[in-house]
């Protein structure tokens, strides 16, 4: 957590404009900061949202797949060409790697914008997202599960296409 305590007091004075707010009254720069901070949190929400599509997508696309290759196994009496299935296998690994850098991507951005929005809730008379609702939660990083799961879900797929792969070939071998 110090890292991001670090990271709050440098983004401090990225994030403030104080020498123009002397030329505000008290009430419009209160207006102001509300709008601000509603349209970032805004923002913030269709970037959770975006990443949540992004992550359903490619669980869906590789549930179809793994349940595809499932069948076909299942289906199959003799496979022929197994150096040409190398191809799919290389294309699906390419679907898990840009799964998980799209992952990667995401974390970074929401980790900024919740940074963002901890700098701008001090300012206002509440911390609704940044200290109230972790302490509700009685957790610092009350996501923390859930973005495991995110990091590890394109590894998980890769590994059943590789021991599918793996499977593939032995069979192959076993019927000639």
């Amino acid at each position: 957590m110090s890292n991001q305590q670090n990271s709050h007091s440098d983004l401090s004075h990225e994030l403030w404009n104080d020498e123009d707010t002397e030329t505000c009254s008290n009430e419009l720069y209160h207006t102001l900061l509300i709008e601000q901070y509603k349209l970032y949190v805004e923002m913030y929400d269709r970037t959770t949202s975006r990443r949540s599509l992004a992550n359903t997508f490619f669980l869906t696309l590789h549930a179809i797949l793994i349940s595809i290759l499932g069948l076909s196994l299942r289906n199959s009496n003799s496979i022929t060409g197994v150096g040409l299935l190398l191809f799919p296998l290389l294309g699906l690994l390419v679907l898990c790697y840009a799964w998980w850098r799209l992952v990667q991507y995401y974390r970074r951005v929401s980790s900024a914008k919740e940074c963002v929005i901890a700098q701008m809730e001090k300012r206002l008379p509440a911390n609704p997202s940044w200290s109230a609702e972790r302490k509700a939660m009685q957790v610092d990083r009350p996501y923390n599960s859930l973005r495991r799961m995110e990091i590890t879900l394109p590894f998980i797929f890769t590994i059943l296409y590789i021991l599918t792969y793996g499977y593939i070939l032995m069979h192959a071998n076993l019927i000639n």
